[in-house]
């Protein structure tokens, strides 16, 4: 018989980082307006591997980000696991969060209509209605917490890197700021070229170009003078490992 998996408001989990670090977040309450799913905040400080968490401790430290998921399938994926509970002024922790989310379609008569999805965003806080806002306001850009239930891999993601790694109309307009000691590298089609970008935190700091006859450029720097991580909204398949960079460079640059 599987093992029943039992969540309460105030539990704190560990999610280990490539065997490198910890990072802790904490399930505070639930969000009627976003399914009912459970809402946390994560921690910004990192921890060292041989770590004995003190949740009490824990949750002193600043909160990085808020977001909906669904904590059993974390458990059960073993992507984090809880280490105790702590208190909290919970009630007035639902007021810090400003959620928003945005839609490529409406309904006309019936009809889905295509319509431009940085002029349909919606924000809300825990447990209050939708409230429809028309484009994103400059000063919520960096306020703003993607509201849709995030998949636990999602939130490890971020936990990870700083930024989610699938993406979304939302991000035209939202920022994804990478941690600024975290690597990113990226492959992308463009103008019959495959260009790859290996950036550290926001700024590309290694670039290689290469034509359909295989002929190629490379750069380095620290950093290159070239557009930051968040101007692009990367698609998800942009995104390569360090491996097949490090291939890419070794055999072109």
């Amino acid at each position: 018989m599987a093992k029943r998996i039992v969540t309460k408001i105030g539990d704190v989990f560990c999610v280990e980082v490539d065997n490198a670090y910890k990072r802790y977040f904490q399930y505070f309450c639930n969000d009627m307006t976003q399914l009912n799913s459970s809402v946390i905040r994560v921690f910004k400080k990192r921890y060292q591997m041989d770590y004995k968490p003190k949740p009490e401790d824990i949750v002193k430290d600043e909160v990085d980000f808020y977001a909906h998921t669904i904590l059993r399938n974390g458990i059960e994926d073993g992507l984090w696991y809880k280490v105790g509970k702590a208190k909290g002024e919970f009630e007035e922790e639902k007021n810090k969060p400003l959620f928003g989310m945005c839609d490529d379609i409406e309904y006309v008569n019936g009809d889905i209509i295509k319509v431009d999805p940085d002029n349909k965003w919606y924000i809300w806080k825990i447990n209050c209605p939708f409230k429809s806002i028309g484009k994103l306001p400059e000063k919520y850009r960096d306020l703003v917490d993607w509201g849709p239930v995030k998949a636990d891999v999602d939130i490890v993601n971020r936990i990870k890197y700083g930024y989610y790694m699938w993406n979304s109309p939302a991000h035209n307009l939202l920022r994804r700021r990478p941690y600024p000691y975290v690597d990113s590298y990226i492959r992308k089609e463009l103008d019959n070229k495959t260009i790859y970008l290996h950036f550290k935190g926001e700024y590309v700091i290694q670039k290689l170009v290469i034509d359909n006859n295989g002929l190629s450029t490379a750069e380095e720097g620290d950093p290159l003078h070239l557009p930051l991580f968040w101007e692009t909204n990367w698609d998800v398949d942009e995104f390569i490992t360090a491996e097949e960079f490090n291939e890419a460079w070794d055999k072109y640059a």
